[in-house]
């Protein structure tokens, strides 16, 4: 029952975030995500690396398996970032397993440049909940560009 609890209030969190995306800010709660590089081509690999020094444990959600981490994307339009994009395997119709990330751990995760529609300025949002606080954050990496 905990579990689905959980599980329920993660996805409303996820919906209710894109609407509020501007209020989100990097490095926040002492959780970071950064990608390895600034500048992509495409077709290319970004290392995505999502520390968590929260000071307490955190859980991801992941779709149909560990590889694909729950997530939306900005992409920059006029000097402005746009609304929360998904990815295309975020529409998979299948459950979302949670995973925790313990304090002072790190976790990485690949996604290639071919799951963007476009080439352009991106950042990338991780809502994470940190269940000894009740509350969940959206964690934004840095910027980068896919040529």
């Amino acid at each position: 029952m905990k579990l689905f609890l959980t599980i329920f209030l993660f996805s409303l969190v996820i919906a209710g975030c894109e609407n509020q995306a501007s209020l989100v800010t990097p490095s926040l709660e002492g959780i970071t995500l950064k990608t390895d590089k600034n500048v992509y081509s495409d077709p290319d690999s970004i290392l995505l690396k999502l520390t968590n020094n929260s000071g307490d444990d955190i859980e991801l959600g992941f779709r149909c398996s560990l590889k694909n981490l729950e997530m939306f994307y900005q992409q920059k339009e006029k000097d402005e970032w746009s609304e929360n994009r998904w990815f295309t395997y975020m529409n998979l119709k299948c459950m979302t397993i949670l995973s925790k990330l313990e304090n002072k751990k790190v976790l990485q995760n690949t996604l290639s440049t071919t799951q963007f529609d476009t080439k352009g300025t991106f950042r990338l949002l991780v809502t994470c909940y940190i269940a000894e606080k009740d509350t969940n954050v959206v964690v934004v990496s840095n910027s980068f560009e896919i040529k």
